[in-house]
């Protein structure tokens, strides 16, 4: 069973699935590679979760997360709804560090390579 609490969170007409843990600072998004969903981060929540507050996302189309419908579903446009979620971006999985850089600048801590 996941850890924390399950929220939907809207991106401005879409709805993003969001899991919830912890609850001190520092606040960590945690962003999945694709094609997988927020459960990636399954086993890694609860450590992080004891000492900071943990955000874990499924991006549009994936997991929980509303289908995109007409909207662009290219990586760096995943990436543009994540300021949406009003968290300081800390750790970002799943999008190349020149995709999402300009975007989060001194926010982003960490940009792994997408997975798959």
């Amino acid at each position: 069973m996941p850890v924390g609490t399950r929220q939907l969170v809207d991106v401005g007409g879409r709805r993003l699935n969001a899991r919830r843990a912890g609850r001190s600072e520092p606040e960590l998004l945690l962003v999945h590679g694709i094609p997988t969903n927020h459960l990636l981060w399954h086993d890694v929540v609860p450590a992080l979760a004891q000492d900071a507050r943990v955000l874990a996302v499924d991006v549009l189309g994936y997991g929980w997360s509303d289908a995109p419908g007409d909207w662009p579903v290219d990586i760096a446009s995943r990436a543009g709804h994540l300021p949406r979620l009003r968290v300081p971006v800390e750790v970002v999985r799943g999008c190349r560090d020149s995709q999402v850089r300009p975007r989060y600048g001194e926010r982003l801590v960490a940009a792994a390579p997408a997975t798959g």
